[in-house]
């Protein structure tokens, strides 16, 4: 069987819009408190930041947008990998893994 390569179009825009809402539920309370001297709002201002540029960056035909947020976006999922680890493996820390994996695809991929 081979994979069907006219789907991915659908599934980039899927994991697209799955930031957009990873940003939102995971960091949007931390970024209404508005505490600029927090390292934890400017983590969460980056990553909600970077979510919305990957979904315009979508929109583009050029792939420089879509690759820095990208980028950007597994950077920050292996830096909350690593503050996370622990042993034995906790939810969080494989999650972060999960969101690290999907950003660096579509970094891999740009905008096929």
């Amino acid at each position: 069987m081979k994979p069907p390569k006219n789907v991915y179009p659908i599934f980039a825009w899927m994991m697209r819009l799955t930031f957009l809402l990873l940003a939102y539920i995971l960091f949007w309370d931390k970024l209404k408190e508005f505490e600029f001297h927090t390292f934890t709002f400017w983590i969460s201002f980056l990553f909600v930041a970077l979510s919305v540029t990957l979904f315009i960056g979508g929109f583009s035909r050029s792939h420089d947008l879509t690759l820095i947020s990208s980028l950007g976006l597994g950077i920050i999922a292996l830096y909350h990998c690593y503050i996370s680890f622990t042993f034995p493996l906790t939810i969080s820390f494989v999650l972060n893994l999960l969101i690290a994996s999907s950003a660096f695809v579509l970094f891999s991929l740009g905008n096929k």
